[in-house]
């Protein structure tokens, strides 16, 4: 006599639905506790945590979507925790201008939505649970949401309406001091520390050196001469310089500060001419564009770090894993 089998999962008659509130109320607090983390960090700053803590509400929304079957309670969930990311920083940095910031929660929002809808439907096709198809298909669609809202943090960070979008020192040690060296090559003696004026007579005893009236050389003439037409020579390049760049230039400050005064007036005056919502869209897009050629990676990372939690809880009892009644798994909570 064959004995039936006592410990297979009960089948389901019940269409998909999660029995337990509690548990349901456990994740949307702690869904609501990485989004104030990350909104904290947003306004503070910190790469590193925010990379981490976005990383964290990527997969949070990843075992969201397996774990709330019903598509208006995800975007409840969502729109709670994703406007308590933006209170919280809001909360800290006020000063966010109130259109390009919600511009870029409302995106945010809206793409974490549809992407945890494509997780849901990922879930509801599968005859097995899928777990990292259903992973990857909310993390990829989030993360473009994420970086959105990121690259609009970001745009209205460095728009120079705000703050220098490079200090002195940096500009000096990144743009400056290598130019400097190149030009060494032809014009020996030039340094980005010297004053500016002391500069401008490099190059006008560069040029004089090849100059000859007649027979008599740069060198013939008397000191006098010499000195007269070194600061006349520097005088008109200087000038020359000023009408180019279109602005004043100090000859007792260095070739650094100068060369940084008229690099920021001429980036300035451009980027001043884009309205903000223009300067924040090429932000986005310059980010999106750098980001999603590692996306896959970042996916796959994710899905893994995901698929261990997901492990953990189901192991821990969470949440289960049940047949329904067309020969189906779904993870319900109980």
């Amino acid at each position: 006599m064959i004995e039936a089998q006592t410990n297979l999962p009960p089948v389901s008659n019940e269409p998909e639905v999660d029995y337990s509130i509690p548990k349901l109320i456990v994740i949307l607090l702690f869904g609501s506790v990485i989004s104030a983390g990350l909104g904290y960090s947003l306004a503070f700053g910190g790469l590193l945590r925010i990379a981490l803590l976005g990383a964290g509400l990527l997969i949070f929304f990843s075992l969201q979507s397996l774990f709330v079957k019903d598509l208006g309670r995800i975007a409840l969930f969502l729109f709670i925790e994703i406007a308590t990311l933006a209170g919280t920083m809001f909360y800290f940095k006020a000063a966010e201008p109130l259109e390009i910031f919600g511009i870029g929660i409302a995106v945010f929002y809206l793409l974490a939505l549809w992407a945890s809808r494509g997780g849901r439907k990922e879930s509801e096709s599968s005859l097995k649970v899928n777990f990292f198809r259903v992973a990857r298909t909310v993390v990829s669609g989030s993360m473009i949401g994420l970086l959105v809202f990121e690259g609009v943090i970001l745009s209205v960070a460095i728009h120079p309406a705000n703050q220098e979008w490079i200090s002195r020192k940096s500009f000096e040690n990144n743009v400056s001091r290598p130019l400097a060296a190149m030009m060494r090559i032809f014009v020996p003696g030039v340094d980005a520390n010297m004053e500016f004026g002391d500069f401008l007579m490099v190059f006008a005893e560069k040029n004089a050196s090849r100059m000859t009236v007649g027979d008599v050389g740069f060198e013939d003439l008397p000191e006098e001469t010499q000195e007269q037409y070194l600061r006349t020579v520097a005088s008109e390049l200087e000038k020359a310089i000023e009408g180019f760049a279109k602005a004043d230039l100090n000859p007792n400050a260095s070739v650094s500060d100068n060369l940084y005064d008229i690099v920021r007036s001429r980036f300035d005056g451009f980027l001043e001419t884009l309205p903000s919502l223009t300067f924040a869209g090429i932000v986005v897009a310059a980010l999106l564009l750098l980001m999603q050629s590692f996306a896959w990676l970042f996916n796959w990372i994710l899905a893994a770090v995901a698929w261990m939690f997901y492990g953990i809880l189901i192991f821990f009892g969470f949440a289960r894993v049940s047949l329904e009644n067309r020969s189906r798994e779904t993870v319900i909570l109980r």
